[in-house]
């Protein structure tokens, strides 16, 4: 067990509309011990009244000038964390260098489009088998998707409550050896809705695939650098039945940004 606190990258995505932050989320943090994951996970930090909201509305001058050091006097401490100051300033920073990058992608619409988090892009092709796409966008706004790759309307489905973390709303993607045998692709595709006026669709791929018995992998983690690109990758086995297959691609955090469209496409495609 790993009680002691260790360092650890802080990752966000921050979606901004008129310079001014609209949403703010984990983009894959990885904690290597439990203190300080209580904080990240417990709530505190990333939760419904952490730094997301705290931030929220704010401009990157209005960020730098943030106070994340917990005070006695009111006007210090309206953005702090108790007891978790190290790790508010942490995503702190890490908003300031998100907000001074280049973006990711950027749109000429009013309103924030919703943003896709699921734990893999790629399934074993099975009755069992999910995933389920965690969707967020701007408080106020209706969030409507399909998945058989047409532009969302406000007559399209909206966010179901994930069945497993009910604070969680989305979309469940299945398969089914029995109705997809060959497996299936599902174009993902959501647009954010307010009085009227809609934001850019974004799109996700995901992939439900039959695991290919010329292929022999191994169960972990696995990592290697080429032309300056270390790049991550992980072998599981889901269905515990000794079958391993890949499951997740990630780079350094440079290159993540520079190839997230690719990267995308191309943890989707593998197994």
């Amino acid at each position: 067990m790993q009680g002691q606190c260790k360092p650890y990258t802080v990752k966000v995505r921050v979606t901004t509309v008129n310079g001014r932050i609209a949403l703010l989320e984990d983009n894959g943090t990885e904690i290597p011990g439990y203190i300080d994951e209580s904080f990240w996970l417990g709530g505190d930090v990333m939760g419904a009244e952490g730094m997301p909201k705290k931030l929220k509305g704010k401009t990157l001058e209005e960020v730098l000038k943030a106070r994340t050091t917990p005070s006695d006097k009111e006007e210090e401490k309206v953005d702090a964390i108790s007891g978790a100051t190290l790790s508010s300033d942490a995503v702190k920073y890490a908003v300031i260098d998100g907000l001074r990058s280049k973006p990711l992608r950027e749109g000429t619409g009013e309103i924030a489009p919703p943003t896709f988090q699921s734990s893999r892009q790629v399934a074993l092709n099975g009755k069992i088998n999910h995933i389920f796409v965690t969707m967020k966008a701007p408080e106020g706004t209706v969030i409507h998707y399909t998945t058989d790759g047409s532009e969302p309307t406000e007559d399209s489905p909206t966010p179901s409550q994930d069945p497993i973390f009910h604070e969680d709303f989305g979309a469940d993607l299945r398969a089914g050896s029995e109705t997809y045998p060959d497996g299936r692709e599902i174009l993902l595709k959501a647009a954010a809705f307010q009085d009227g006026k809609r934001s850019e669709t974004v799109t996700g791929r995901y992939v439900f695939a039959n695991p290919n018995p010329k292929h022999s992998y191994e169960l972990g983690q696995f990592s290697g650098k080429a032309e300056g690109i270390t790049a991550r990758v992980e072998f599981e086995s889901p269905n515990f039945d000794q079958k391993y297959y890949l499951t997740k691609i990630c780079l350094d955090d440079v290159s993540e940004k520079t190839y997230a469209a690719f990267l995308r496409n191309c943890s989707a495609r593998f197994i």
